[in-house]
C-alpha cells in the first residue's frame, strides 16, 4: 500500500468514527464531571472503545479516572500510543471533531 492509500483508509476511517465521536463529546459535556471525578465520562469513553475492538483497563497508576486502551495487531506491526485528557472547564466551547482536526 502507498502513502497515498494509506492516507485514504486513513481518512475513511476517521469520517466512518467522527459522527460518534461528535456525539460523545456532547455527552460528555454535557454531563460535567470534575476533579477527578469524570467515572461517567471515563465509562462512556471506555465503552466507546471497546465496540472498536479494544481492551480498556482503568485505574492506572492509581488514579481511578486514568486508562490505557489496547488492541492487538499484526506481529512485527506498528505501535501506537495516544495520550489525552479533558477537563469540565467552565466557558470552553465543544469544538466538533472533523477529519482535518483529528
Amino acid at each position: 500500500m502507498n502513502i497515498e492509500e494509506l492516507e485514504l483508509e486513513a481518512r475513511t476511517q476517521i469520517e466512518g468514527v467522527a459522527r460518534e465521536l461528535a456525539e460523545l463529546s456532547r455527552r460528555i459535556e454535557s454531563n460535567p464531571e470534575t476533579a477527578y471525578q469524570e467515572l461517567q465520562g471515563v465509562a462512556w469513553v471506555r465503552h466507546s472503545l471497546g465496540r472498536r475492538g479494544l481492551r480498556a483497563h482503568r485505574g492506572i497508576e492509581g488514579v481511578e479516572t486514568a486508562f490505557s486502551a489496547a488492541c492487538d495487531g499484526p506481529a512485527g506491526g506498528s505501535y501506537h500510543r495516544v495520550v489525552a485528557e479533558y477537563g469540565a472547564l467552565p466557558g470552553i466551547p465543544l469544538v466538533e471533531p472533523t477529519v482535518e482536526s483529528l
